[in-house]
């Protein structure tokens, strides 16, 4: 009878265990797949939402990044070598035949999707280029020797036409930017994300926010690594001739309808509001994959530095009912609604965004109002690990 009690009573125990064993490991499951989050910009972060169909998308962004690093293997991960130097001296730091072209790009050891995103973006930047580039790149020493390794391939015989423009490179310690930018950004993070408290990572997804006040250069074309070039950036440089007084920044739309659903409550205390519109007459939003920033008019402009200040902000998120996840583009979007006349509107074919998420959870009967755009695209961007058409 004792010998039978215990065995029942191992059993119960063992059952508890197994139980408890299953509810760890499918914690464990959830916090790595919310860590690769974001990984088109190499910033391991989590999210959480309490909006569902926020939280879902979250979710099955995670999943993606995690399938997409399980199916490439270590040794297809690129080797790295010595990092690229800091050159504070660069001659083309006084030569206006340059234009400066920023990328945030870091913890890319061992990731190899985000290195080949990368070295696609930036060949293909180089193969269509009419003009002379200089690079600044935000990396962690791993990163920025994954990111030298992509520059040598490139310098090989026949990997790009002999009569590409030179180039050169620049690497910003990712560290010690963040530093500078908490203090600038910190009191942004509890509107703009979904994990505000983080020290440095998170604020990295403001970087554009408040680069007029940590880096010293004129203009700078801000990008994210996941995108093709078809056509020639000095083209795109050539955009910032067509601000008009006011304009301290250039940005193509949002293409779905992500801000229609962020602003919902809003939309719906005040039927036939623009915000959240469609394009053309809509406050549609604004995609930061392609960022034009005239650095000098940010630092010049009382209107835009005076909306970085957290009572500011806080009112606008509270007056439209805000609460985002998208960093600095959540930024830039919640003070268009009030003025415009910071934005130069960037043509949807220098960032033709191929995610489309949003037409298969809940907004199908208008998608195409917001996804269309027409004219020859000039850039695609592989927003949430879209497939880039070949």
């Amino acid at each position: 009878m004792e010998f039978r009690n215990g065995c029942m009573r191992f059993r119960r125990v063992t059952r508890w265990a197994a139980k408890l064993w299953a509810i760890a490991l499918a914690v464990l499951v959830l916090w790595y797949g919310l860590s690769s989050l974001r990984a088109d910009r190499g910033l391991g972060a989590s999210y959480e939402s309490d909006d569902p169909v926020v939280a879902t998308y979250l979710r099955e962004q995670a999943a993606f990044a995690s399938q997409s690093d399980a199916a490439h293997s270590a040794a297809d991960a690129p080797r790295p070598r010595a990092p690229v130097a800091p050159s504070p001296a660069s001659a083309a730091a006084n030569d206006s035949r340059y234009i400066d072209v920023l990328i945030l790009f870091t913890k890319a050891k061992g990731n190899a999707k985000l290195a080949a995103r990368f070295r696609t973006c930036v060949a293909s930047m180089l193969r269509h280029a009419s003009v002379p580039i200089h690079y600044h790149l935000v990396s962690d020493d791993e990163s920025a020797a994954v990111a030298a390794d992509a520059f040598r391939e490139l310098a090989e015989p026949g990997r790009i036409a002999a009569t590409t423009p030179p180039y050169r490179v620049r690497a910003h310690s990712v560290s010690e930017m963040a530093r500078q930018l908490h203090g600038l950004v910190s009191h942004l993070q509890a509107h703009f994300s979904y994990k505000p408290g983080a020290y440095y990572s998170d604020a990295l997804f403001f970087l554009s926010v408040a680069l007029h006040r940590v880096l010293d250069l004129r203009r700078v074309i801000m990008l994210d690594s996941d995108l093709e070039f078809r056509g020639d950036i000095g083209a795109l440089y050539d955009h910032f001739a067509r601000f008009k007084d006011g304009h301290v920044m250039g940005m193509a739309h949002e293409m779905q309808p992500v801000y229609r659903h962020t602003f919902s409550a809003y939309r719906g205390r005040h039927p036939g509001t623009r915000v959240g519109g469609p394009p053309p007459g809509g406050l549609t939003g604004y995609n930061s994959g392609v960022v034009l920033l005239d650095l000098d008019r940010m630092r010049r402009s009382r209107e835009y530095n005076d909306l970085l200040n957290a009572s500011v902000i806080s009112d606008l998120a509270a007056k439209y009912s805000f609460k985002g996840h998208l960093g600095d583009q959540d930024f830039f979007t919640l003070i268009s609604l009030e003025h415009e006349d910071l934005f130069y509107t960037l043509p949807c074919t220098w960032n033709y965004q191929l995610c489309t998420w949003w037409r298969d959870h809940g907004y199908t009967d208008i998608f195409e109002q917001y996804f269309t755009c027409e004219g020859d695209v000039m850039v695609y961007h592989g927003n949430c690990g879209s497939q880039i058409p070949s």
